[in-house]
C-alpha cells in the first residue's frame, strides 16, 4: 500500500490534468474536479447507503436498487459526467449523487467524513486499494453487487494482484455474476466464504413489471447493445454485407456519442432516424434496400 500510495503521488500531475480535460471535454464542470479529489459542500443530507457506480451501464443497473433504498437515506457516486447527469434525470432529489474522488487517502477519507455512511454497495468491479482499506479501517460494510472479473483484470500484473487480494480481504461479501467470475475473484483472493454466484441481475426484472404491452418495433430488427467507439462502423458493415432487409438497432455505451454516430453512418450512406422525434420509429417499407436505416436519441435505429 505504501507503494501504491507513492505511485499515486508521483501521478498526481497527470491525473490532475486528465481531471482538468475530461471536465472540459465531458462536461463535468468544476464540481467534477473538485469532488474527484475529495471536495464536498455542506449538505445537510446524512445517507446511511453509499453506491458507487462507476459509469452509465452501472448507473442503470443500480437504479432499482437505489429507488428500493431511498427511504434510507442513499449516496451515489459515479466516475465520469455522463453517468452523473444520467443518475440526476433518474432518482429523486432525496438520493445524493456525487463523483468519487480518486483513490488518494485524503480524497477518500475527506468523503467518508463528510457523509459517514455505513455499508458501501459497489457495483460490478471497482477495486479500489485505498477506498477499500479506509472503509474497512471504519468498518464501513463493503458489498460487491453483480461482481465480475474480466480476463485481463485476472492476468493482471504480480503488484496489481497484490492490491487486489489486499483489497478483497476487506471486502463484506460479493454477489458474483456467474461461476466463471466467482471462480476469478477467489483466485484473486476473495475469501471463499465470502462470495456467491446468483446470476446476472442484469437480466432480473421485477416479479410485477410484466412484458411491455406493445413492441417499440413491429418488424425484425438487429440489436447491438453498449457500443464503443469504432464499433459501429464494422457492425454496420457486417450488417450491411449480410444484406439484411430489417433494421439494425445500435445502442451506444455513451448516449452523448449518438449525434457523431449518426454523421458517421449517414457518411457510409445510411439514412437515419432518431427516436426521440418520434415515441415509435415510423414502419419500415420491407422494399427498401438494407441500406435504410434509423437512428434513436440515446441510441440509434438501424
Amino acid at each position: 500500500m505504501l507503494l501504491y500510495d507513492l505511485l499515486l503521488h508521483l501521478l498526481s500531475p497527470l491525473l490532475l490534468l486528465l481531471t482538468l480535460i475530461d471536465a472540459k471535454r465531458r462536461g463535468g464542470g468544476f464540481a467534477f474536479i473538485r469532488e474527484r479529489f475529495g471536495f464536498f459542500k455542506r449538505s445537510p443530507a446524512n445517507p446511511r447507503l453509499w453506491f458507487h457506480a462507476a459509469s452509465i451501464g452501472e448507473v442503470q443497473l443500480a437504479l432499482p436498487l437505489i429507488a428500493a433504498f431511498s427511504s434510507k437515506g442513499v449516496l451515489l457516486t459515479c466516475n465520469t459526467p455522463e453517468a452523473f447527469r444520467l443518475a440526476k434525470k433518474q432518482l429523486s432529489a432525496d438520493v445524493e449523487v456525487h463523483f468519487c474522488p480518486l483513490d488518494f487517502s485524503g480524497a477518500v477519507n475527506r468523503l467518508l467524513s463528510h457523509y459517514q455512511p455505513s455499508a458501501l454497495f459497489v457495483v460490478e468491479t471497482e477495486l479500489w486499494p485505498r477506498l477499500f482499506a479506509e472503509a474497512h479501517r471504519r468498518r464501513i460494510g463493503i458489498y460487491i453487487i453483480n461482481g465480475r472479473i474480466g480476463h485481463k483484470t485476472s492476468a493482471s500484473p504480480r503488484f496489481i494482484k497484490k492490491l487486489y487480494r489486499q483489497a478483497l480481504a476487506q471486502v463484506t461479501y460479493v454477489w458474483a455474476r456467474e461461476p466463471i467470475d466467482q471462480q476469478r475473484f477467489i483466485a484473486l483472493g476473495c475469501p471463499e466464504e465470502r462470495i456467491s454466484s446468483v446470476g446476472d441481475i442484469k437480466l432480473s426484472r421485477p416479479e410485477n413489471a410484466g412484458l411491455p404491452t406493445s413492441p417499440l418495433l413491429s418488424t425484425p430488427y438487429s440489436l447491438a447493445i453498449s457500443t464503443h467507439h469504432d464499433e459501429e462502423q464494422r457492425i454496420a458493415r457486417a450488417w450491411m454485407a449480410a444484406g439484411k432487409p430489417n433494421l439494425l438497432v445500435i445502442i451506444p455505451r455513451h448516449p452523448p456519442r449518438a449525434a457523431n454516430i449518426a454523421k458517421e453512418l449517414a457518411d457510409k450512406g445510411l439514412i437515419c432516424h432518431r427516436r426521440s422525434e418520434s415515441p415509435i420509429p415510423p414502419q419500415v417499407d420491407r422494399r427498401l434496400p438494407s441500406r435504410h436505416c434509423r437512428r434513436g436519441g440515446q441510441f440509434l435505429c438501424t
